[in-house]
């Protein structure tokens, strides 16, 4: 401290740094007006004593901001949030029916035309493969509306929705992969060894599809490598396209109008629940559940990467696994309850994968907080 004070100070029993609002000058240069400073009240001596306190404070003071707050611009205006949803909805819908038209004339043109006599009269194609195509594609288009919002109608820089450092954490982003993989892999024989103690089948586990394959559940090795090439390209872009959504560029939005990082949360993971088209208790319990533990670790670790590892490393493993059985039918699937059994492992196992990637989060001492744009 050597005797130098920040402004309002108090000095009785010690020096203490109260939480106040300030301007804040960033390292580049910029001024933030109005950005409150949450410094709590400490004790000089325990933030000589304490290398995490102090650390915090310098923080404080160079104006970086947790991952949820990085949409902030000094005083945002009140409409800004709003403008940016009003902006994104339309296109996000425009680049769905894209995504529909684009893989029905792609089926049409494989011999594979659309079943329009189906109950409701459905444009979903009637081969398997190609729903799969189609529910995993028209999900990813909706990145380059994320990007297009972020950077025109927000006006700041992509990288501030994937994590504090301006830019998605490549290495970090890898070294979660194979805890999520370790994850996928573990709920998946700890419940089927459950389900088969108990004398029961998981209903996920059956697929529509799975007869137009032949007597054999198996599809072949020819479909089933196609299926596991749409797979590994298409499931990374869906799974960071709802991430980017749900824990990225919408919490961060709605933080700045609501003002509050959990009732964001808590708004974003009831969406991303009803994304999923499952509304018996188990399936809204499983799915919000799964939404909060993303925001937490995506909280904890000041980026995305985390979340996105688990939602990736999830989806590849389940599909694959259900692909060996008969490519799955996407709109079959999405009115298949979860299973309470599935359930219950998939939540302490994905307590387990959080808790080890903010283990691993912090033995790596990485960054989780940042200068606003």
């Amino acid at each position: 401290m050597s005797g130098e004070h920040p402004p309002g100070s108090a000095t009785s029993g010690g020096h203490r740094l109260p939480g106040h609002r300030h301007d804040v000058r960033t390292s580049g240069g910029a001024v933030v007006p109005g950005t409150r400073v949450s410094v709590e009240w400490l004790d000089a001596d325990s933030i000589l004593a304490s290398p995490a306190a102090a650390a915090g404070v310098a923080r404080e003071r160079r104006g970086e901001l947790p991952y949820h707050l990085l949409a902030r611009r000094g005083r945002t205006q009140w409409w800004r949030p709003l403008a940016e949803i009003a902006v994104f909805l339309p296109l996000a819908g425009i680049a769905t029916v894209v995504a529909v038209a684009v893989t029905l004339l792609l089926s049409w043109a494989a011999g594979s035309p659309a079943d329009l006599m189906d109950a409701g009269g459905s444009f979903w194609p009637d081969a398997p493969l190609w729903s799969v195509v189609m529910g995993l594609g028209s999900v990813a288009i909706v990145l380059p509306v994320v990007w297009f919002t972020v950077r025109v109608i927000a006006r700041r820089p992509f990288g501030t929705v994937s994590s504090v450092t301006g830019a998605l954490r490549w290495r970090w982003l890898l070294a979660c992969l194979p805890l999520g993989l370790v994850m996928a892999v573990g709920n998946t024989f700890l419940a089927g060894a459950l389900l088969t103690a108990m004398g029961e089948v998981d209903p996920a586990s059956a697929h529509e599809g799975a007869s137009s394959f032949g007597s054999s559940l198996w599809p072949g090795w020819s479909t089933f490598l196609v299926f596991t090439a749409v797979v590994l390209v298409l499931v990374p872009l869906q799974a960071a396209t709802e991430e980017y959504v749900c824990r990225g560029w919408l919490l961060q939005t709605l933080v700045t109008w609501v003002g509050n990082r959990w009732v964001a949360a808590g708004i974003t993971s009831l969406l991303f629940m009803s994304l999923h088209g499952r509304f018996d208790l188990v399936s809204v319990v499983y799915f919000t559940f799964f939404a909060l533990l993303a925001c937490w670790v995506t909280f904890r670790t000041g980026g995305l990467e985390a979340a996105i590892a688990m939602h990736v490393s999830a989806n590849v493993f389940y599909l694959l696994i259900a692909g060996t059985q008969g490519i799955p039918d996407m709109l079959t699937e999405a009115s298949v309850p979860v299973h309470l059994t599935t359930v219950i492992t998939s939540v302490a196992l994905g307590v387990a994968y959080a808790a080890s990637v903010v283990w691993l989060f912090r033995r790596r001492a990485m960054q989780a907080s940042g200068v606003p744009a």
